[in-house]
């Protein structure tokens, strides 16, 4: 006899300081619902500091919901992976995270990839 198993599937999910009252009976609904799959929440600080290199123009301060700093050239971003701060996560195309990650990866992970438009976009977070 053979006994079947359901196979557990894990879905990170990024929390970026939306209110718990409306999160929580989501990701709950969501179980219930799913129960094959699991949540991994990663919450971000309630007010990270989202950092850019010409990859997000004014209107990602509009879908975040708060100001994306832009840094002025290559050796900002530069020191800015070199030396991550608590609460900086840098959004940037996957294209440029891909020449940069054998040098950073240490420091910084994934926290999301997806495409935005035509352009796939990673969201990185330092590594605990």
């Amino acid at each position: 006899m053979r006994v079947a198993r359901a196979q557990q599937t894990t879905l990170k999910v990024v929390w970026m300081g939306w209110p718990e009252s409306q999160v929580l009976p989501l990701m709950a609904e969501f179980e219930k619902r799913n129960q094959t799959i699991k949540l991994a929440v990663e919450r971000l600080p309630p007010e990270p500091r989202i950092i850019t290199y010409l990859d997000a123009g004014l209107v990602y301060d509009f879908y975040l919901r708060r100001p994306v700093e832009e840094l002025p050239g290559l050796p900002d971003l530069a020191a800015r992976l070199a030396a991550p701060r608590p609460g900086d996560v840098i959004l940037m195309r996957e294209e440029r995270w891909a020449t940069l990650r054998a040098a950073h990866e240490a420091r910084w992970q994934v926290l999301l990839a997806d495409r935005v438009a035509r352009v796939r976009m990673v969201l990185l977070g330092p590594r605990a």
